[in-house]
């Protein structure tokens, strides 16, 4: 495959270098990520233009993939609830900036996977650079837990997502273990090994002081998850039936969600979003709505003191905590987009997993634990709208995705 155009090249560095630290701008009623979105609108244009001086690759990548196949209709399939949204100004947003995440991040590493070897390492140590800033931001305050939550701030909204960005990044950073690796840190001079480890020690000290225990729980499911695959059948199902009996027990004493508003709340979205997709179980309320139509779902009993009424527009130390999304990309969509636009995410999940298993990638590829951990904290929280995290989670769909035509 050629290799991408050089000044296509040089436009993703410079986006993945800055998209760590792109803040959130207000315009009105508008929000714009700078200097993150313009770039990927100037890029989207600049892969259209590319693509249509050679459009065979771009259509093989398609007819060779069941992964691409799927992941058309699922994007086709949020179209259709768009039209059908209950807020259509919000979806069609939502919907645009979606289509430009796959466009940029999965389809055009799909078709230049060797982009990637160039345009993570700038990702990789501008989050070591946001990390430092974090750290020094928390020391202010004697790394007190509670300040965990806004020490990221402007950058990240969220400690929970800045910590889901870590997580990643670290496990992309890990060595892989294969010649077929697509994953290689360039250019040379962020091959330093000293610098490296630097690196990765500043990320990891991060992550914990992040106080993120979704975060840290993917990290632990990932690795279970890898240790699974090297037990036997046998063994695998013996691991598997403890597990579940402590999540058992846990449901049955409701042991850490006594004092844990946090948890609480979830409980409480959750809850929401199984009721929204009772009512439009087809179509869902539009992608991206769930912040706004939750609400009037909310149940008294079940409500806590950081729920709300209203929604939230603005994020900030008087708001952190409140509003916000469903807490679960799974059932985010299943409110917003219905049952089948769940369906077809599992679907894409499940192409990307056989692909992954077909090709061993699951033993040796550091993006796709990257990944796993994304799917595994995903449970809990919802971030692929998020700039940074569908820069990684896209982009390493897309390396895994290639593997499916290798011969």
């Amino acid at each position: 495959m050629k290799k991408a155009p050089k000044w296509l090249s040089w436009g993703y560095i410079l986006l993945f270098a800055c998209l760590p630290w792109s803040v959130e701008a207000d315009f009105g009623s508008w929000g714009l990520s700078l200097p993150s979105e313009p770039l990927i609108a100037v890029l989207g244009l600049g892969l259209l233009w590319s693509i249509a001086q050679d459009t065979k690759p771009f259509l093989a990548l398609f007819k060779g993939s069941r992964f691409w196949q799927i992941a058309l209709v699922w994007m086709a399939w949020m179209a259709i609830t768009t039209c059908f949204s209950t807020l259509s100004i919000v979806s069609w947003k939502y919907f645009l900036v979606t289509a430009a995440h796959v466009w940029v991040f999965g389809v055009g590493i799909a078709l230049w996977p060797k982009l990637w070897n160039r345009v993570f390492p700038y990702f990789a140590f501008s989050m070591g650079g946001v990390a430092v800033y974090t750290l020094i931001h928390h020391g202010f305050y004697h790394f007190r837990s509670d300040q965990a939550l806004l020490a990221p701030m402007p950058f990240f909204p969220e400690h929970t997502m800045w910590a889901a960005a870590l997580v990643m990044v670290l496990f992309l950073m890990g060595i892989s273990a294969g010649e077929k690796s697509v994953f290689v840190l360039k250019p040379s001079f962020l091959l330093n090994i000293h610098w490296r480890n630097v690196l990765m020690i500043t990320l990891l000290v991060a992550l914990i002081f992040s106080t993120a225990r979704a975060a840290w729980v993917s990290v632990f499911g990932t690795g279970l998850g890898l240790f699974l695959l090297f037990l036997g059948n046998k063994n695998r199902v013996l691991v598997l039936l403890g597990l579940f009996g402590l999540l058992f027990w846990i449901g049955k004493t409701n042991w850490p969600l006594r004092l844990d508003v946090s948890a609480l709340e979830r409980l409480n979205r959750w809850s929401c979003a199984f009721r929204m997709a009772k009512d439009r179980p087809l179509l869902g309320f539009g992608p991206g709505t769930f912040q706004f139509q939750y609400l009037d779902y909310q149940r008294p009993a079940e409500m806590t003191r950081i729920s709300v009424t209203e929604p939230v527009f603005k994020r900030g130390p008087d708001t952190y905590g409140r509003g916000g999304g469903a807490h679960s990309e799974y059932l985010r969509l299943v409110s917003e987009s219905g049952w089948p636009g769940l369906f077809l995410w599992l679907g894409l999940l499940g192409a990307l997993v056989s692909v992954a298993e077909k090709r061993k990638i699951i033993f040796y590829q550091p993006y796709f634990w990257a990944v796993l951990s994304f799917l595994i904290h995903g449970l809990v929280n919802d971030f692929l709208h998020d700039t940074r995290l569908a820069a990684l989670v896209w982009g390493c769909f897309a390396l895994i995705s290639v593997a499916e035509k290798e011969d």
